[in-house]
């Protein structure tokens, strides 16, 4: 049953304008499946809960298989390699994960998203088994294929978690199945390192392993979106819905034409313009802050760091919520896929440019500290050629092997070193703040969204005894002619009003 109080936006409308008559159905069956917060029934906030568990320890899990494992990934490669081909460990998990969010979104509109979940779980928990017995590193990165599909679907919680609650509280739902994901992504690095002090490097890929699995039977038990029979009314079969796909323009024209239409939508909650500002404000100005970094004021540098990082967290969540205010309930795993695989395609660009501006700084930002302290300190300048030795090979052996090294000299050395690297860094501090100028002009052309923050639900959580609106319009015509004039009545007043 659709909610009054949703109100269709511009794209909406449009939308409706030019659809034929097959999409019309669609957003007939997607409004019978839409309902009010008044009107969820006994139990449905303890199943929306339970639903959040799961999507929440799924994502958790794809964190947790991706972030610890790559900032260890030199210690794995030690181990099990070397491989020349250690830098696509990142590339392939990122890439999979892109095509994983585009082919959920799309599809999962069309025929249902629960067994997407569970199948991504399973092909997630086929990738951490290959991962965890890995004797190569290239089988490690072949682990990424199926790690990172899963984790594109998993990923997607802002889209899951969005529709099953009402407007208004969408981003709580969000946050709250976000916040267990601060372990892998906030401490994973500190996590993994531990790990192989403790135990090994494996172990990353065992715990994924044991989240996983409760994440595939927290889903298989309490994660019930609309069924493929629901979705379709009971009317189509799978077949016919897959004759209906156009899977060439899914995976690439659509992105294009979505970019087109959701690409300048941004933030979210009351007095949005205002908050969201704010928050680029305070990033923005605290990862200039960070430039000033150095090896003396580390826990200025900390400060800085959460302040900046903080509000970056909010930002990001926001764009997918909002998203799906905007677009039709029929879409939102369309819109939700654009705009998340916008984000990270142009999230591994800046992160290229980043790198490429640090490791063109890294250099020259040594060859101007490091010799002179060197120099300073007492290191002999016959044995400036084997300190660039050493600085290449960066083992205690190196250095001690530098004729002339003393201790004093070794300490003027590691300091300077520190120097050069919070020099480079800052380089990429100064490029990061450009893009947040970017991001305040885009904040301050956002339009106001406060009015659409109702209770209407995008999606109500399901039960294994529901019925179709079709199904229940069937049993009402076979007993009531009354019922089933009224019914066409009802229907045909939807499409007029669809229409215009």
């Amino acid at each position: 049953m659709a909610t009054a109080e949703h109100e269709k936006s511009k794209l909406e409308r449009l939308e409706l304008e030019h659809a034929n008559a097959g999409y019309l159905e669609d957003v007939e069956n997607s409004n019978n499946l839409t309902t009010d917060q008044s009107q969820l029934r006994t139990g449905d906030i303890t199943r929306i809960l339970l639903a959040i568990s799961s999507i929440a320890l799924g994502t958790t899990a794809s964190y947790w298989g991706f972030s610890p494992p790559s900032a260890i990934l030199t210690i794995i490669n030690a181990d099990i390699g070397p491989s020349d081909n250690s830098s696509l460990f990142s590339i392939m998990w990122s890439l999979c994960a892109g095509i994983g969010i585009i082919l959920f979104g799309r599809l999962s509109d069309k025929f249902g998203r629960r067994y997407w979940i569970i199948g991504a779980s399973i092909i997630g928990l086929l990738g951490g088994i290959i991962a965890s017995t890995a004797q190569q590193m290239n089988t490690l990165i072949g682990a990424n294929v199926l790690l990172g599909l899963s984790g594109g679907v998993h990923t997607c919680y802002a889209l899951t978690v969005g529709e099953i609650c009402p407007n208004k509280y969408k981003l709580l739902g969000i946050v709250i199945c976000v916040l267990p994901s601060c372990l892998p992504t906030g401490f994973g690095a500190y996590l993994a390192l531990a790990l192989v002090h403790n135990a090994n490097w494996r172990w990353c890929y065992y715990s994924y392993i044991i989240m996983i699995v409760g994440a595939l039977v927290l889903e298989f038990f309490f994660y019930h979106p609309a069924t493929f029979r629901q979705l379709h009314g009971g009317k189509r079969t799978v077949m016919d819905e897959i004759k209906r796909v156009d899977f060439v323009t899914t995976i690439a024209f659509g992105i294009w034409g979505r970019i087109i239409f959701f690409g300048s939508i941004f933030h979210i909650v009351k007095h949005i313009r205002i908050q969201v500002i704010v928050y680029t404000v305070i990033c923005t100005v605290f990862i200039g802050a960070l430039s000033t970094g150095h090896r003396n004021n580390k826990a200025q540098s900390a400060a800085f760091s959460f302040l900046a990082t903080f509000p970056a967290g909010i930002l990001e969540i926001i764009p997918v919520t909002l998203v799906q205010l905007d677009a039709n309930d029929a879409d939102l795993g369309t819109v939700f896929s654009i705009i998340f695989l916008m984000r990270t395609a142009v999230g591994s660009i800046f992160v290229t440019i980043f790198v490429a501006i640090l490791e063109a700084k890294i250099p020259l930002e040594i060859a101007n500290k490091v010799p002179a302290a060197a120099l300073a300190a007492g290191l002999p300048t016959s044995s400036l050629t084997a300190l660039g030795g050493a600085l290449s090979n960066g083992t205690a052996a190196a250095y001690a092997a530098i004729p002339g090294i003393t201790p004093s000299i070794q300490l003027a050395i590691s300091n300077s070193l520190s120097d050069s690297y919070a020099a480079a860094y800052a380089y990429v501090y100064y490029a990061a703040v450009a893009v947040g100028v970017v991001g305040l002009v885009a904040a301050a052309s956002l339009k106001n969204y406060d009015h659409m923050l109702t209770s209407h639900v995008s999606r109500r959580i399901t039960y294994s005894g529901d019925v179709t609106v079709n199904e229940k319009l069937d049993h009402e015509a076979s007993h009531s002619p009354q019922a089933t004039s009224l019914n066409t009545n009802n229907a045909i007043d939807f499409d007029h009003k669809s229409a215009l």
